[in-house]
């Protein structure tokens, strides 16, 4: 058993962005309004209310993996009241003492943990991950990449969040985030194994220039990946089934001629 102390956290907030001013930049003044980790090696769940910043800061700061999707740009700096500009600017552009002191070695602890999803997404497209753009880096929500990926869907919108708090709905606020972290979570270790997701808009994006299994197999084979998508999900684990449902988006439906050699191939 790996010694990983790996977490999934994903954070709602208390103030609706279109009405504090700032908008995505104040993320200093978003607030944590619930925020919900998921640790590997206990398999639980942990819930975080806005009286817990500090006890959530030392827990993510003392884990050796951090996932979640679109993290570092954002739950990162609302957990710890930092404005998006002053996270995202480079230290050599600011010479404030504060930034130099307290929020650069705060980056750069949770930069060597960090394994944002959409991050890596932009990263493999050749995007800038700290300048975003509509026009280049839109179609990677999280509901996009789980839906079309691993097949799951999130239960809500993250817009609703700040309602929920303001009107005390408790159980709904967690129960919504528990349900986001739960889908990152399987996402991530969706990656961890073929090392790709799939968008709806982009299609098949490989992360950090890794190949999973199937892309690896010779063009001369594409029977083989026409056997390994038309397999019952019977005869497949879990990731398995995921790993198919997301190749059928870019490869198509195919015959049942080379189940065993396709077995083969996922070492069954």
């Amino acid at each position: 058993m790996s010694n990983e102390d790996h977490v999934v956290v994903d954070v709602e907030i208390q103030e609706e962005v279109e009405e504090t001013e700032g908008g995505w930049n104040a993320t200093d003044k978003l607030g944590v309004g619930v925020a919900v980790l998921w640790e590997d090696k206990t398999q639980n769940f942990r819930v975080y209310g806005p009286d817990d910043e500090q006890r959530l800061r030392d827990r993510l700061l003392s884990a050796t993996r951090i996932s979640g999707f679109n993290t570092f740009n954002f739950d990162f700096p609302v957990i710890w009241r930092v404005e998006r500009v002053a996270w995202t600017i480079a230290a050599t552009s600011r010479q404030s003492k504060d930034w130099n002191e307290q929020i650069s070695p705060l980056k750069a602890a949770l930069e060597a943990r960090s394994n944002d999803i959409l991050r890596r997404i932009w990263i493999a497209k050749s995007l800038d991950p700290d300048d975003f753009n509509m026009a280049s880096h839109g179609g990677y929500s999280l509901d996009s990449v789980a839906g079309t990926t691993i097949g799951r869907r999130k239960t809500g919108h993250g817009a609703d969040a700040p309602r929920l708090f303001k009107e005390k709905r408790w159980c709904e606020l967690i129960e919504y985030c528990v349900a986001d972290v739960a889908i990152e979570r399987d996402l991530v270790a969706f990656v961890d194994r073929y090392g790709y997701i799939v968008s709806e808009r982009h299609g098949v994006v490989f992360l950090d220039g890794r190949k999973n299994k199937l892309a690896e197999v010779s063009e001369e084979d594409k029977e083989l990946k026409r056997q390994l998508l038309s397999m019952e999900s019977a005869h497949l684990t879990e990731w398995e089934v995921g790993f198919v449902t997301s190749m059928a988006k870019w490869v198509g439906p195919l015959t049942e001629k080379q189940r065993d050699r396709a077995k083969k191939i996922l070492g069954k």
